[in-house]
């Protein structure tokens, strides 16, 4: 394992030391660990998902429960522990939730995006009166106009990653309906959906950004029913993550095969998908 560096971002650091925990537990379950070391089994869950910090104490207690010697890795384990603990500031946690700030930490980490959206067009591909009215559609009766404004702003803001020095590809598969989709609940602009699609192609010009299309007729495939993304990051120590999109929340996957079954997925995706000049071809069908 590398050394810890300074100026990671504390999710990514917390990621990288959840993952050298479970491996270092192997066979051995969470109950018995926690167990041995007299602590709930809940703790140790929550440690190793990334939903709690862990003390440099219990750190190398729990080290030593692994019978880990190693005075090196033992100083990495620790420097990240504490490194990970140091509140990442967001300038909108008066609007987004806890889980969409730590996604956002990764997203603005990574060197490449892979996402698929079998319904709508991506957050960081939206106008911005796309993302108004989509936010607007999904905000509960009565949501003042300024928290709206606030959340308009933090998505746009996320585009930032693609107009700045930031070594970062893209590739982002959407499905025909995507284009279909008006984003308005009431139709108010009916110009608002050419608009989006326009920007599309304009996007695609960009080197860094690839926008393919799943068509209609291409027939329905596996693990194209809900919105995923795969995210890879330049260290070579900070391995894939898969993020899902569900009905009810979205969760992140560590799992390696996870990720292999989702960038087996998003690989049969984009072979099925348009791109290049039937991209645009089948774009410009829609924007009237």
């Amino acid at each position: 394992m590398a050394r810890t560096t300074t100026g990671k971002d504390p999710a990514i650091l917390r990621r990288r030391l959840t993952r050298e925990l479970r491996r270092l537990r192997g066979d051995t379950t969470q109950r018995e660990v926690a167990e041995a070391m007299d602590w709930s089994p809940s703790k140790l869950l929550r440690i190793e998902n990334g939903m709690i910090g862990i003390s440099t104490s219990d750190l190398r207690a729990l080290l030593a429960h692994y019978e880990v010697d190693d005075a090196e890795l033992i100083d990495d384990l620790v420097g990240l522990a504490q490194q990970s603990k140091r509140p990442a500031a967001s300038a909108f946690a008066d609007v987004l939730d806890p889980e969409m700030i730590v996604y956002l930490r990764y997203e603005s980490s990574a060197s490449r995006i892979r996402q698929y959206h079998p319904y709508l067009v991506p957050g960081l591909l939206q106008t911005e009166e796309y993302a108004r009215a989509l936010i607007t559609a999904f905000a509960p009766a009565g949501t003042p106009i300024d928290l709206i404004d606030r959340q308009v702003e933090a998505r746009l803001q996320r585009q930032e990653i693609f107009t700045g020095e930031t070594l970062i590809s893209a590739q982002f598969l959407l499905d025909e309906v995507a284009l279909l989709r008006r984003a308005d609940r009431n139709r108010v602009d009916t110009g608002l959906m050419r608009r989006q699609l326009q920007h599309l192609l304009e996007l695609d010009r960009d080197e860094r950004i690839a926008i393919q299309v799943l068509p209609l007729a291409g027939g329905v495939r596996r693990d194209a029913q809900w919105p995923f993304l795969l995210l890879d990051f330049p260290d070579e120590h900070d391995d894939t993550l898969v993020y899902l999109e569900g009905r009810e929340t979205s969760v992140s996957r560590d799992d390696p095969e996870a990720v292999v079954r989702y960038a087996s997925a998003f690989i049969e995706l984009e072979t099925a998908a348009c791109t290049g000049a039937d991209m645009v071809d089948l774009v410009n069908r829609h924007v009237g």
